[in-house]
């Protein structure tokens, strides 16, 4: 049996490194209509956003805004030993953690 003929040929190049960079410049109304189309409001619009509002209205708008938006999506949950496991989000629950701040407690299934 004969042996494969050896191609003598030159190490490929390293791959250079791929930088973009974009500039956009935006009128305050279209940086407002941007702003509320990637980030939409989780309470109604009257209400503003520094006003203290009762827990549950809090809870009431994260049921009706916010959870229906985190379910179905896909998480990666990291170990401490540093392995991913991709993850599908099946449920959602908000509880108080003192002052302004919330717990989410996420309900997930391995994809």
């Amino acid at each position: 049996m004969a042996l494969p003929k050896i191609i003598n040929s030159p190490a490929p190049t390293p791959p250079t490194k791929l930088s973009c960079s974009a500039k956009l410049v935006m009128s305050k109304k279209q940086a407002r209509e941007l702003r509320r189309m990637l980030n939409p409001l989780t309470r109604p619009a009257q209400v503003s956003p520094r006003k203290k509002v009762a827990w549950r209205l809090v809870r009431k708008w994260f049921n009706r805004y916010e959870k229906p938006t985190l379910i179905g999506r896909d998480v990666i949950a990291v170990s401490k030993d540093g392995t991913q496991i991709p993850m599908r989000v099946k449920n959602v629950r908000i509880s108080k953690a003192g002052g302004r701040k919330r717990n989410y407690k996420f309900e997930a299934t391995p994809v």
